[in-house]
């Protein structure tokens, strides 16, 4: 198993910076999508197609009504014939259709969010299926999330007047939680807001989709663990099955700076129907011993089909594992994405190339 890399300079850009990049893995089966594979968004508020196996830009495919502010940071998400960009920790984003037609993304809908504590929180966004209408989950308020059909624009989320009133804020009609970013399961039944709560401490809250659109409401089910440090709201989450999430977490949160450990970093995986921590797997790919408060950082992705961990991050080297944790293949190159649908990782480098990494079929078994 190996990670091969190549450069894409992409043309289109002109003097635009390269802002976020996310994989479109079912292009293939959207009238139209042809084998574009990543997607980039710039700084002129442009969307590019890329061909990242190819390592080419082939053409523009879409623009915003208006550029969003990318400071801070764009999130950018892409399924089916929907596609999703938001500023990271702002208030606005916009989320568009694929037309076959014209060949690009379009038809763009503006969603925004309350400014409370927004700067903290991600912004909380995904993109599912629901009754074969393309829908996304995105907060409205810290401590709401809704459920929107893109093609009509119609709120699937059904609330109470008065929990749609800003007394509901941190009272009756609403939950004391600030939600960050959001995870679904593979079958999309299931979704985990990766937030936290006063004083600030965080936690991962489970929701099934059914019983969210039915009572959006309701709190969830705190997926428990063992004691944490209270600052790790970014940290690596993923689905190993349709019930079981894995987090990243550094032993040294519950324990004494001085404590030695065998291992500074674990995977923990819990089951979010029986809210019961399932086990712990050494994982030493996270931990960043320069953290005042010994959070655990990167990105966590788990290959089904593989039965294998992908772990990633702008601080971390590439390390792909078995189920059980134990290394594969460990590479330098650090990601800032990857998508295991394509098996297709990528970096952007001063904002005007991309470093697409592609990740070898072997079984890695």
């Amino acid at each position: 198993m190996k990670l091969t890399t190549q450069t894409a300079g992409p043309s289109l850009a002109f003097e635009e910076s390269i802002e976020g990049v996310t994989a479109w893995p079912e292009s293939d089966v959207v009238p139209g999508g042809g084998d574009i594979e990543l997607l980039a968004y710039t700084s002129e508020g442009r969307l590019l197609a890329l061909l990242g196996r190819d390592g080419g830009a082939e053409r523009a495919v879409g623009e915003l009504p208006q550029a969003l502010d990318d400071s801070k940071g764009i999130v950018l998400l892409a399924r089916g014939r929907a596609l999703v960009v938001a500023e990271r920790y702002g208030l606005r984003g916009f989320v568009g259709r694929w037309s076959s037609e014209a060949q690009a993304f379009g038809d763009w809908a503006l969603i925004e969010r309350e400014d409370y504590h927004a700067e903290h929180c991600s912004f909380p966004l995904a993109l599912m299926e629901l009754n074969g209408e393309d829908c996304i989950l995105h907060s409205t308020k810290w401590n709401q999330l809704e459920v929107t059909a893109i093609e009509s624009g119609r709120r699937l989320t059904k609330r109470p007047a008065a929990e749609n009133s800003d007394e509901s804020e941190g009272e009756e009609g609403g939950i004391d939680y600030f939600h960050g970013q959001l995870y679904m399961s593979p079958d999309q039944t299931k979704f985990v807001s990766s937030g936290w709560v006063w004083s600030p401490y965080d936690i991962l809250v489970a929701w099934t989709v059914a019983d969210y659109l039915a009572n959006p409401g309701a709190t969830g089910t705190s997926i428990e663990g063992p004691a944490r440090s209270g600052y790790n709201w970014g940290r690596p989450v993923t689905f190993v099955d349709n019930d079981t999430v894995a987090w990243g977490y550094n032993v040294r949160e519950g324990e004494e700076e001085d404590v030695p450990v065998d291992h500074p970093s674990e995977l923990v995986l819990c089951s979010v129907s029986s809210d019961r921590l399932l086990e712990r797997i050494p994982f030493d790919h996270f931990y960043n011993e320069a953290s005042p408060c010994g959070e655990v950082s990167g990105g966590l992705e788990f290959d089904v089909e593989r039965q294998r961990f992908v772990a990633f991050g702008s601080e971390h080297d590439t390390v792909v594992t078995n189920r059980a944790g134990e290394v594969l293949m460990t590479s330098p190159e650090r990601l800032h994405g990857f998508c295991v649908a394509s098996q297709i990782g990528w970096r952007v480098v001063a904002g005007k190339q991309v470093v697409v990494a592609v990740l070898s079929q072997d079984a890695g078994q």
